[in-house]
């Protein structure tokens, strides 16, 4: 119970404390004769306050909009990225139909089936070929058709025409694409536009927004499609009367616009998690009848929602335009948190009003004659303190120092004694004047006690001292200011640079150098009195956009600009600008630096590199291509094949080739043609060597590979090396067993790379030697090895392990 007590008292007497201090704190402010500082204070601290609360909120609005943007664009590239691929896959069936002088349906099949495409790009309706037929050609086209074991085929829709299409070809040959067998695209006028454009100029053309054969009555999409011309073999292509003299037909894929979509962008869940609502739009008008594509169109949710962001662009493929416009609806998920903007208002705020108070209190110290001697003494002009009679009656300490005297010898003194001797009159004059209103300062110099004159402005105002009327002088030292102006004349006037002296008041010329008459072409007496518009030397854009729109300070740092001399010849320059003080004036000092040869010879060294740049672009473009072709005609002739050691050397072939192919696919994707993503090309290659066996279905391929980027030179030859070892494990190491297991790890470490490749085969033949061995794969495996300056390890335990190393 005392315990208790004891506590209770405590609090009591904490709290009473409390209470009396504020208590005081507010009589204090309200009975105080400067409550206006309090005020004051608590104004400027809660402006500031203000201003720094919408400085974050701004912050806060503009990391929303970047976040935004950056998702906006990453969508867009996702989506023009997918469009490219699909091109070139249907660039190379069309390469694979040029190859060949009769591709049948079973190799156009297998065809399909090795790009994988239902893995690796979902959304894809299928991938056709359809042919062109002279009208005279029709009824034996038909038949042959028929004669293929579709006893119902016909071209479709039936009528007259002076050319037909049809499309014999389509994979996966089932389901809706059975509807589109036979169908004559060139028929209707948006497939043929497109069909057409591809033909005339050789490219990957989008049609615009049409209903696919495919549809059923069920989930009607909007539909595209996209077409490949296929040219006879060893015929000019180089104009467009000679393509469509040599057009044999066209591969093309039919999308279903939603089935795209959701392939590109599956999985994406800022689409869902950010409330973005995505649409694609076949023109500029936004309108429903062109409607491509629309996110929400067939969620259970309302389509009126209020939106935080909009964002439009487009993507333009070839010939063909896609409108895109995605917006962010306004909901608990997306809502911007202004928590920041109250902790900033509600800190700031309690801090100004402890501020206030801490400047009231300190207001009402009785320091105040202390601190004004203490200013009075330290300020570093000669101040002086006169009576109704101009004798000195006060000064401060720099005053004495400066001209030697002591107090005593100068109080009670005439203030026309410090003047010299000849210049007395002079100096009581303008003084007088001074006092009436008709000068700003006098410029006699004062003289110190050994006689040396020291250059001054004075001036003088009256006022009150100790409760009598008296003057108040200050004599400012100009010694330093006359040495300046010296030195800034002739560093102004000698300088090659040309520089300028303007008003900043009215932005007229003051002074030019000679160096600025001879980069214009104009006189000194034209260009004083006159503004830079005035002499058209720059145009109001330029003006504003640089001279107007200083920094803070006034200063203008290394703009360039582009300017118009006398002769109408335009100079290139580097601008550069700061503000001087000249006797309390302001002037804008400016130098002009002539950059226009160095800028004629920037422009030629970028030219000469956009030529470069663009040559070695195509040189990779036709070296992929025809990598390209090879590997398709080794893979057709591998089909035809029996005899296992020849379809085995031919697989070896088809495996390095591809190799090759995937680094040039890779090299086309990148801005410097040097270094590329290590992980993808790595995973793209394994699984191309690995759909050239057919028994390897049945074998595990595990991959664990690191993210990286490696330089073109590295990436050749490891590469090839995996090439060769994960085919000879394909090959040989399962013979005999119905499944296996091949574990691929590349790691790096630093500047260290880990290569290894084990599988829980067969292992090596009994006696295998390593350095006597003589096969093709490993005597290039240990010379690529050499090459990249690597360690390679063979080991046979409970299967095969190899190991190469190096260090980067």
């Amino acid at each position: 119970m005392l315990s208790n007590h004891n506590s209770g008292s405590r609090s009591t007497m904490a709290l009473d404390w409390k209470n009396n201090f504020l208590t005081k704190v507010l009589i204090l402010i309200i009975k105080n004769k400067k409550i206006w500082l309090f005020w004051f204070v608590l104004a400027v601290g809660l402006l500031f306050t203000w201003i720094e609360a919408m400085n974050v909120k701004r912050t806060i609005l503009l990391d929303a909009k970047q976040e935004f943007e950056f998702v906006c664009n990453e969508i867009k590239n996702k989506i023009i990225t997918r469009l490219e691929v699909h091109a070139q896959i249907l660039r190379s069936g069309s390469a694979f139909f040029e190859s060949s002088t009769d591709v049948t349906r079973e190799e156009w099949r297998m065809f399909i089936e090795q790009q994988r495409i239902e893995n690796n790009l979902p959304g894809i309706q299928g991938v056709g070929y359809s042919v062109i037929i002279p009208k005279n050609q029709l009824e034996s086209h038909e038949k042959k058709i028929r004669s293929e074991g579709f006893p119902q085929y016909a071209v479709k829709p039936a009528g007259k025409r002076d050319i037909y299409t049809s499309i014999i070809y389509l994979e996966p040959f089932a389901d809706r694409n059975l509807r589109a067998f036979g169908y004559d695209m060139f028929s209707e006028p948006i497939r043929r536009k497109a069909m057409e454009h591809a033909r005339d100029y050789n490219v990957a053309s989008l049609s615009g927004k049409i209903t696919l054969v495919q549809e059923t009555e069920k989930d009607i999409q909007a539909g595209t499609l996209m077409y490949v011309p296929v040219y006879k073999s060893n015929q000019p292509v180089e104009t467009i009367e000679e393509r469509r003299i040599a057009i044999l037909g066209w591969v093309y894929s039919p999308y279903r616009m939603n089935d795209l979509m959701n392939g590109i962008l599956g999985g994406y869940g800022l689409i869902e998690g950010k409330q973005y609502q995505l649409q694609i739009y076949d023109d500029s008008t936004f309108n429903s009848n062109v409607l491509m594509f629309d996110s929400r169109l067939d969620k259970n949710k309302k389509n009126n929602l209020s939106f935080t962001h909009i964002f439009q662009s487009k993507i333009v493929f070839n010939n063909h335009t896609w409108f895109v416009r995605i917006v962010q609806a306004e909901n608990s998920t997306s809502r911007i948190d202004y928590s920041k903007v109250w902790i900033v208002a509600i800190a700031g705020s309690a801090v100004s009003v402890l501020l206030a108070i801490v400047f009231l209190v300190l207001a009402n110290l009785s320091q105040t004659h202390k601190n004004y001697a203490a200013f009075f003494n330290t300020i570093d002009e000669l101040l002086f303190v006169l009576d109704d009679q101009k004798k000195i009656i006060h000064t401060n300490k720099i005053f004495l120092n400066r001209l030697g005297y002591s107090k005593n010898e100068l109080l009670g003194k005439p203030v026309f004694e410090i003047y010299p001797t000849d210049r007395r009159k002079e100096a009581a004059k303008i003084i007088s004047e001074i006092l009436s209103g008709n000068e700003e300062f006098c410029p006699v110099p004062v003289i110190t006690k050994s006689g040396i004159q020291i250059p001054v402005e004075t001036r003088v105002s009256r006022g009150f001292w100790n409760g009598k009327h008296s003057i108040f002088g200050v004599a400012k030292d100009i010694s330093k200011l006359r040495l300046s102006e010296e030195r800034f004349s002739k560093v102004f006037y000698l300088n090659p640079t040309a520089c300028g002296l303007t008003d900043l008041d009215n932005h007229k010329f003051v002074e030019v150098n000679d160096a600025f008459c001879n980069l214009f072409g104009f006189s000194k007496d034209e260009v004083i009195g006159k503004t830079v518009s005035d002499l058209g030397i720059i145009n109001a854009e330029i003006l504003n956009d640089t001279f107007n729109n200083p920094n803070i300070n006034g200063v203008i740092t290394t703009a360039e600009a582009k300017l118009k001399a006398k002769n109408g010849n335009i100079k290139h320059t580097m601008l550069l600008a700061d503000i001087i003080n000249v006797q309390d004036k302001k002037f804008r000092f400016t130098v002009f630096n002539d950059i226009t040869e160095s800028k004629q010879a920037e422009d030629e060294i970028k030219q000469q590199l956009h030529e470069k740049e663009i040559l070695l672009r195509e040189v990779h473009h036709r070296i992929k291509n025809n990598i390209t072709s090879i590997g398709n005609l080794l893979s057709i002739h591998a089909n035809s094949i029996s005899n296992p050691e020849a379809l085995s050397i031919l697989q070896d072939a088809i495996g390095r080739v591809q190799s090759i192919a995937l680094i040039y696919n890779k090299l086309l994707l990148t801005d410097d043609y040097q270094d590329i993503s290590v992980k993808k090309y790595f995973e793209d290659l394994i699984d191309a060597v690995v759909n050239i066996f057919s028994q390897s279905t049945s074998i595990v391929i595990e991959k664990k590979i690191d993210d990286f980027e490696l330089d073109v030179k590295r990436i050749f030859p490891l590469g090839t090396i995996v090439n060769e070892l994960l085919t000879d494990s394909l090959k040989y190491a399962f013979i005999g067993k119905n499944s296996g297991l091949i574990m691929i790890k590349l790691e790096k470490n630093g500047n260290h790379i880990a290569l290894t490749i084990k599988d829980n085969g067969n292992g090596l033949p009994k006696g295998f030697d390593i350095s006597e061995s003589n096969g093709l794969g490993l005597m290039l495996v240990k010379m690529l090895c050499q090459q990249l300056g690597a360690t390679f390890k063979i080991e046979s335990e409970r299967g095969t392990c190899s190991t190469i190393e190096f260090d980067v």
